[in-house]
């Protein structure tokens, strides 16, 4: 039988549309009557040190910041705080 996403219960109707249904089905499984949180940052701050080893040229906070989804002012602080 097709599913719709109008067939899913709240927010597994939303991971429907974005994902499909078998992995709506996988996410049920896995997390069924959990309450999840999700941090609005996706990366650690030792990810991001990396990467601005690798990437940071002096002059690009701004693109890194925003493909990174983080503030300037952030990454700018954690610039100053691992040179210090």
């Amino acid at each position: 039988m097709v599913c719709q996403s109008t067939d899913y219960n709240g927010i597994y109707a939303d991971i429907f549309e974005i994902f499909g249904d078998e992995i709506t089905r996988q996410f049920h499984h896995h997390f069924k009557g959990h309450q999840i949180c999700c941090p609005m940052r996706l990366h650690s701050k030792e990810y991001i040190r990396k990467y601005l080893a690798q990437y940071y040229d002096g002059k690009n906070i701004r693109e890194i910041a925003t493909y990174l989804g983080y503030s300037e002012r952030w990454i700018k602080q954690l610039l100053i705080d691992e040179f210090k």
